[in-house]
């Protein structure tokens, strides 16, 4: 009789073993290679990912965004143009801690940046002389992220919708360093584009060493 009852419960152990294997690849649910598409405060992009193992994924990504905006707008006095540009190009590596649940790291080439270039709307007049515009001159300022190749920590949520189709969302920070300015300016403006001007913008936007991103993705099996 207890020869029997150890029969049984090696063969209902067995059973359950194979039934419920415990591999690191049933962790993740993003196998084979994903090409897929991306929304983020860096911009529209693609993103391709192949799987390492079965908790660590590598991904290449690359996203862009640009904006023009009218000065004139923003200051009835001026006229001219600002134009930001949003964008990266780099890598990353997740691993796994739950099926959905990653944590995230890389490097990325920041393609970020601030252009304004604007001239007076309207002529000056200092007693009998008149200042037009194009006398008085232009002035352009230059803002680009500290360091050119930046790292990067995040958080994400992936999730299966079908064997083959997946998405989710991803937080993280890139380390920018504190930004750098460059002034240029012409006519009557000249002197005032110069190195102590952009030091003083420089310390007072040097606080400003992260910047955020906030990723919607989706992606589809290919491999």
């Amino acid at each position: 009789m207890i020869k029997y009852c150890f029969l049984f419960i090696l063969v209902l152990h067995c059973r359950l073993a194979f039934s419920n294997p415990v591999s690191q690849d049933t962790v993740p649910v993003n196998k084979g290679i994903y090409a897929g598409l991306n929304l983020s405060t860096m911009g529209v992009g693609v993103t391709v990912t192949r799987q390492i193992s079965g908790r660590w994924d590598f991904r290449l990504n690359g996203s862009y965004f640009g904006y023009s905006y009218d000065v004139h707008k923003l200051d009835k006095d001026l006229q001219g143009n600002a134009r930001l540009t949003v964008g990266a190009i780099g890598g990353n590596v997740d691993f796994y801690l739950l099926r959905f649940l990653y944590l995230t790291g890389g490097i990325a080439c920041n393609l970020t940046i601030i252009q304004v270039q604007a001239i007076d709307a309207n002529s000056v007049t200092i007693g009998d002389i008149i200042l037009e515009p194009a006398d008085i001159g232009t002035i352009s300022a230059k803002i680009a992220p500290g360091l050119k190749i930046e790292p990067y920590w995040g958080l994400g949520f992936n999730f299966r919708r079908t064997k083959k189709l997946n998405f989710g969302v991803e937080f993280g920070l890139f380390l920018i360093g504190p930004p750098k300015v460059k002034l240029g300016a012409t006519g009557m403006l000249t002197p005032s584009a110069n190195t102590a001007q952009e030091q003083i913008i420089e310390k007072n936007i040097a606080p400003l060493i992260y910047y955020p991103n906030v990723s919607f993705h989706i992606a589809y099996r290919i491999k």
